[in-house]
């Protein structure tokens, strides 16, 4: 395979038009991609029928699975004709983002390619970034670059890219600095040390010293925890000059209350939705205590712990049920447990 061959990974679930329109940026890029994997993580929208009707893919995957499916077809780019391989690779069942972004990057480096471009779903890239990316890959010692988010009102999104912090944390979110907004402007290249699964472009040298991406923690997190990882073999580096819209950030499914105490605002989440909160705490829990300095892992441990068992007992109904959750999680971050079927399982027994 020739050198600097490029394959994007891009992760579905339910989300069909912004896919296609994800695809139809990556397909336009100036500098185009040798292939794109579609990891479909068992989509019940019709995917692989608009797919089909859209003309990435040529055959439909079989209506009922045991296995993973993966087929590939060829398109042509629109900027130069050139081939591009399209690996649809449809799941057999739904292993969250997380688990999609594993099965890509570990089939994209099966194949050889020397750079893979992990991608969310409901993306669309500026035409130029790969071409802007590549200005980059002779660096010495890169392990992934990154570029710019934006929401659909061209805002930026800071809280997608910065550096550690271990200064004043009172909360496991607080080890995650932001990368100023005044710092896009400034600089067109930034060192950075954390950023999501929304556009990060992995050298293939970094992903043979490090692996995959996490596929035990289903979703959230996942992407810190390989950013933390990636740094053991290179830098990671943010341009400022190139954009991703992300398109779904605001997305809501369900209502949480927001509740006043004592001037400061707390928002709760209904029980059936505590499933979410369960991943967030164990992913987090367990991203800190593996890769945090131990002093600061325990005391945010058991300072953060006694404070969510009070504004349970203070603020939320069905107290013992959620405490019986949120210590469970505890439990499991700590202990590195990963069973994604356990949330449900507390739920039903509540």
């Amino acid at each position: 395979m020739s050198k600097d061959t490029t394959c994007a990974v891009v992760v579905t679930y339910n989300r069909k038009e912004l896919l296609i329109e994800c695809l139809e940026s990556l397909i336009s890029q100036t500098k185009p991609l040798n292939a794109i994997y579609i990891i479909d993580n068992a989509s019940i929208d019709g995917t692989p029928d608009l797919l089909l009707h859209k003309e990435f893919i040529k055959e439909l995957p079989p209506d009922k699975l045991d296995h993973n499916w993966e087929k590939c077809f060829l398109i042509n780019s629109p900027v130069n004709k050139s081939e591009i391989k399209i690996r649809y690779v449809r799941m057999y069942e739904n292993t969250g983002g997380a688990g999609g972004f594993h099965e890509g990057v570990k089939r994209a480096h099966e194949k050889g390619y020397d750079w893979i471009w992990i991608t969310d779903g409901d993306t669309s890239h500026n035409a130029h970034l790969l071409e802007n990316f590549s200005n980059y890959f002779k660096e010495e010692g890169l392990s992934a670059l990154t570029n710019k988010i934006t929401d659909t009102s061209d805002e930026i999104l800071i809280k997608t890219a910065g550096k550690l912090n271990f200064n004043g944390v009172k909360h496991f979110y607080d080890i995650f600095a932001p990368v100023e907004e005044k710092k896009y402007e400034k600089d067109s290249l930034l060192e950075i040390e954390l950023t999501t699964f929304v556009s990060l472009l992995v050298n293939r040298k970094a992903v043979e010293e490090v692996g995959f991406p996490k596929r035990e923690f289903f979703i959230h997190f996942d992407d810190w925890e390989y950013c933390l990882r990636l740094q053991k073999f290179g830098k990671i580096f943010l341009i400022t000059d190139c954009a991703t819209m992300h398109k779904e950030v605001l997305q809501e499914t369900v209502i949480n209350k927001k509740k006043n105490f004592l001037g400061n605002v707390y928002v709760r989440q209904p029980l059936d939705n505590l499933f979410l909160t369960y991943l967030d705490t164990r992913n987090l829990i367990w991203t800190t205590k593996t890769h945090a300095p131990k002093w600061l892992f325990y005391r945010l441990l058991f300072t953060i712990y006694i404070k969510e068992i009070f504004l349970i007992v203070l603020l939320d109904n069905e107290k013992v049920k959620r405490i019986k959750f949120i210590s469970n999680a505890y439990i499991d971050g700590f202990r590195g447990i990963f069973d994604n079927n356990k949330p449900k399982k507390l739920i039903n027994k509540m």
